[in-house]
C-alpha cells in the first residue's frame, strides 16, 4: 500500500468530530475571547481542547496560523458540534465565525496531516452586539488594577466613622451605595464585577454602568464582557 493511500484511510479514520463518547473538557485548557497562543500538536488526528466564556452575545471569529494542515471546530457545553473549518483561511489554515449567546464553549484544533510534531497559531476575536443602553466591547485588552484593603471596623474607639469601610446605612436608615459599588471577583469564572463606573456624556450628563470582565486564562489580563445600565 503506497503513502497516499495509507494517508487517506487514516484520514477517513479520525473523523473532526469524534465518537459519542468523546469529551472536550476535561483537558480543555482556558482560552480568552480575545486572544493568540500557540499549541504543539504531534502527528495527525491528535485533538487539543480549549475552554471559551462567554459572558455577553457576539461574534466569535476563530483562525489558526502557520503553515500546517489543521481544522478548527466548535462545541457547546455538552460538546455538541456548532461549527467545523478546515480551509477557509490562508494556506491549509481555518477561518470560523459564528455567532454566540452568554455560555461556556469548547474549541478543538486538529492537525489533519503530517508525521512530525508541528507548532499551530490559534487566535480569537469576539465582538460584543450593540444594545441600547450598553458599550460596544471590540478586541481592546482592559488590564484593571485590584486592590485587596484589609477590612476595618465601622468605627474607630472614638467612634469616628471609617470611609475605609462605611456602614450599610447612614443615619437617616437609607441604604449606603458605598457598600453596593465594591468591586467583586469569582475566582471559579474568573469574572470581575464592577458595580458602578460613572461615564459622562459629551453634554456633561453622567450615565452608571455596572461592568463585567472576564479573565484571560491564569493571566492577570481581563478582556470587557457584559456592560449593563443602572440607576443610582
Amino acid at each position: 500500500m503506497n503513502k497516499v493511500m495509507l494517508w487517506l484511510l487514516l484520514s477517513l479514520s479520525f473523523p473532526l468530530l469524534a465518537a459519542e463518547n468523546f469529551d472536550c473538557k476535561s483537558e480543555a485548557k482556558m482560552l480568552g475571547n480575545n486572544s493568540q497562543i500557540e499549541l504543539e500538536l504531534g502527528f495527525a488526528g491528535e485533538l487539543k481542547f480549549f475552554r471559551l466564556i462567554i459572558v455577553k452575545k457576539g461574534l466569535l471569529t476563530l483562525s489558526s496560523t502557520g503553515t500546517t494542515d489543521t481544522a478548527g471546530i466548535l462545541y457547546d457545553e455538552n460538546c455538541g458540534e456548532l461549527g467545523v473549518d478546515d480551509n477557509n483561511g490562508d494556506d491549509k489554515n481555518f477561518s470560523l465565525e459564528k455567532p454566540l449567546t452568554e455560555a461556556t464553549y469548547y474549541i478543538g484544533v486538529r492537525l489533519q496531516s503530517g508525521d512530525k510534531p508541528v507548532t499551530v497559531g490559534l487566535k480569537t476575536v469576539f465582538t460584543v452586539a450593540e444594545s441600547k443602553g450598553e458599550i460596544s466591547s471590540d478586541t481592546t485588552e482592559t488590564v484593571p488594577t485590584v486592590t485587596n484593603p484589609t477590612t476595618q471596623p465601622a468605627t474607630t474607639d472614638n467612634n469616628v466613622s471609617n470611609p475605609t469601610n462605611p456602614p450599610a446605612t447612614d443615619n437617616n436608615g437609607a441604604t449606603n451605595t458605598a457598600n453596593q459599588c465594591r468591586a467583586t471577583y469569582d475566582a471559579k469564572s474568573g469574572i470581575l464585577t464592577i458595580p458602578c463606573v460613572d461615564v459622562t456624556g459629551a453634554f456633561g450628563s453622567t450615565q452608571t454602568f455596572k461592568v463585567g470582565l472576564q479573565q484571560r486564562g491564569q493571566q492577570f489580563i481581563f478582556d470587557l464582557g457584559k456592560v449593563e445600565l443602572v440607576n443610582r
